[in-house]
């Protein structure tokens, strides 16, 4: 997930998570998710934010090819369904426009 504030040259906040339960197996919706650290795919997610123009809050799918390179399959212009798990999204997201912010995601 990413946050990119208008007028902000790139991304605010960058969060990678990782489905770890699928509604129909092997696809569908995530049921379950894990926060993850890796580089490599937010700094793909962020620049595709970039590239596309895209401000406020992103929900992108990012998968791995045989090489092991981060690549975009789908990118989502709002808040993704699992975005309680990333709650400096949220949090950026309301000091842009002015609202507290809760403090629970350290944004």
């Amino acid at each position: 997930m990413v946050y990119r504030a208008p007028g902000d040259a790139r991304a605010h906040v960058t969060v990678v998570l990782e489905k770890t339960a699928l509604a129909e197996g092997r696809v569908g919706n995530a049921t379950g998710v894990r926060r993850v650290r890796a580089d490599d795919v937010a700094d793909v997610a962020s620049r595709a934010v970039v590239a596309l123009g895209l401000t406020g809050p992103v929900d992108l799918d990012v998968r791995r090819d045989a090489a092991g390179r981060p690549v975009v399959l789908e990118v989502n212009a709002r808040f993704g369904t699992n975005c309680a798990a990333a709650p400096e999204v949220i949090d950026a997201v309301l000091a842009d426009v002015g609202l507290p912010v809760a403090g629970v995601g350290g944004a």
